[in-house]
């Protein structure tokens, strides 16, 4: 066997095989714990960036997030009643981190807009989770001199279990 034949097959079995006993060997447990941010999550979170005249009063953004599997619904909280975000939403995870996001698109009176809502998740303990938000608007068909043609906000900060 050539060099290049030995080099490649050793690199092959430093790749295969501990992906080959991780999937072989994972406790349940493991698994178990991968689910572990399902459920209700909410919590006033510290708005880090706006980029809307509208928001700027705000110093917090209310956020509550249901999982279940790899689904997701997301509320906000602008006064006191619940708003429920009506676009679909994807969950990724990683162990004990999961990153829930939206991308829409629909038109208005002022034409078509792009929206995206990301909330980043990174689970301290059964009831605490460090939380990054961020929604990014673009009103496509609006002009570059209105106030509103393209705009986010962010916020970060810990969400509490509220149920499972």
């Amino acid at each position: 066997m050539s060099l290049i034949g030995r080099v490649a097959r050793i690199l092959l079995s430093l790749i295969v095989a501990p992906t080959f006993l991780a999937m072989t060997f994972a406790s349940p447990a493991g698994a178990e714990a991968s689910r572990g941010l399902d459920g209700v999550w909410e919590g006033a979170l510290a708005i880090v960036q706006v980029g809307v005249p509208t928001a700027a009063k705000h110093k917090t953004w209310t956020l509550r997030v249901e999982i279940d599997g790899e689904s997701a619904r997301v509320w906000y909280k602008p006064d006191i009643d619940w708003v429920e975000v009506e676009q679909p939403f994807r969950v990724q995870r990683l162990r004990s981190n999961a990153v829930i996001t939206s991308i829409e698109s629909g038109r208005d009176e002022e034409g078509v807009w792009v929206e995206t809502w990301s909330v980043a998740l990174a689970q301290k303990s059964d009831g605490a989770a460090l939380a990054v938000y961020s929604r990014l608007v673009n009103n496509e068909n609006l002009p570059l001199t209105s106030d509103h043609k393209a705009f986010s906000v962010a916020a970060t900060g810990d969400l509490s279990r509220t149920s499972r």
